[in-house]
């Protein structure tokens, strides 16, 4: 499906990605939305050499800093505090989008059950990158952010888990339930594990040692590394980069000068906005050469059937809600509305092995749904905020970018 990436496309890509992101502000759009279809128009117009996503530059280049970041970015203090309806939202919402998709799939697309699991488990994972900008602009409260990223944050690694856990299944290597359980407790366990000793050995170095540039680098190592390694050790590489991001956060960046805080925020930052653009254009350059033609009805019924998924956040709302979450109302539909689909899930389905039955329709289903969430979803936000959040919301600074140092 997807040939080698070619380095001599990241500065045309670099150059259209600026481009866009210039008409995207002018115009108001999220800028994942104007990425998408610039990557649409990349495609069609075949004006660059054909720029295939590849799914070992996802996994092993993309995928770690978006995860890193995130991790390395979200207040502790605040995610304590929220701990309780954050736990029910990424196990809930993962798991019960996870089985409405694989129903749906297996019933409407006549896939057979094991393979419609693969497709329920990749695309259980949320990417509100879109999302999240728009609340940042517009100054939503910083709660109700705090819960769509770090839901997002957590249930991408669930969601890597059960794939993988779902193509051993598919495949035949795991059918019992003690098989499945030792695996998952692997992959899981594992990756908390190999993820918690990486970021504490970084912190235990960022204590004793002050040179920005220094700590820098190890940042970059370690947000990688914990990937590589674990991916090595047959743990799950991204529950380990989601674990060391969270301990660096916690501890290594605590022992930071400001000067030193303050540029590895930027750089991570920075970062995030390099490997998005390249993302987003790449799924829009993507989009353009599936065979839709034969795939277009699988795709739109993938897309329906995760947005259906998603309806979960309501009865989880009434849930943390009886429990003392104080998740109001008016947020349940943004919650809803915001579980975008987005890098992970076509770094999951890319990596496939190329005879996995049903493979194409896999890939058409994920991209397409992918593109739905982003084009759709990412184009109505702006007014479903403006109807939900009340006066004092809207009117309220915008939330930052990054914790206080």
């Amino acid at each position: 499906m997807s040939g080698p990436f070619d380095p001599n496309l990241f500065l045309p890509l670099f150059l259209i990605a600026v481009f866009v992101a210039l008409i995207a502000r002018k115009l108001q759009i999220p800028y994942a939305v104007a990425l998408v279809g610039a990557g649409l128009v990349v495609g069609f117009s075949h004006l660059l050499p054909r720029a295939r996503l590849d799914a070992h530059v996802l996994l092993t280049l993309f995928l770690p800093p978006l995860l890193f970041k995130t991790a390395l970015l979200l207040n502790y203090q605040d995610l304590k505090k929220n701990a309780l309806p954050i736990v029910i939202y990424t196990l809930g919402a993962c798991l019960f989008s996870a089985l409405v998709v694989t129903i749906g799939v297996a019933w409407a697309l006549a896939i057979p059950l094991k393979v419609a699991f693969v497709f329920g488990a990749l695309i259980s994972a949320t990417d509100p990158i879109a999302v999240i900008a728009l609340f940042q602009k517009l100054g939503a409260p910083a709660r109700l952010t705090l819960l769509i990223e770090s839901e997002s944050l957590f249930n991408d690694g669930i969601a890597a888990v059960l794939f993988t856990l779902a193509t051993q299944t598919a495949l035949g290597r795991h059918p019992t339930p003690v098989g499945i359980g030792q695996h998952f407790a692997i992959l899981l366990l594992g990756g908390v594990g190999i993820g918690g000793l990486i970021g504490l050995l970084a912190s235990l170095f960022h204590r004793h040692v002050d040179d920005h540039l220094l700590e820098l680098m190890l940042t970059t190592v370690t947000a990688f590394g914990s990937y590589l390694v674990a991916d090595r050790l047959h743990a799950s590489g991204v529950v380990s980069v989601v674990t060391t991001g969270l301990i660096v956060g916690h501890i290594g960046c605590e022992a930071m000068s400001a000067t030193t805080k303050e540029a590895v925020y930027a750089f991570w930052e920075y970062a995030e906005f390099v490997v998005n653009s390249l993302v987003f254009l790449l799924i829009g350059a993507e989009l353009a050469s599936l065979p839709w033609f034969s795939l277009w009805k699988a795709a739109l019924v993938a897309a329906a059937l995760v947005i259906v998924g998603r309806l979960s956040v309501y009865p989880l709302s009434f849930l943390a809600n009886r429990l003392n979450a104080s998740v109001p109302l008016r947020w349940q539909p943004i919650l809803w509305w915001g579980g975008l689909r987005g890098a992970l899930s076509m770094a999951l389905v890319l990596s496939l092995a190329p005879r996995f039955p049903f493979r194409p329709q896999l890939i058409a289903m994920t991209f397409g749904t992918v593109a739905v969430s982003i084009l759709l979803q990412g184009l109505t936000m702006a007014p479903l905020l403006h109807r939900l959040l009340s006066k004092e919301e809207q009117l309220a600074p915008p939330t930052p970018a990054h914790r206080p140092s």
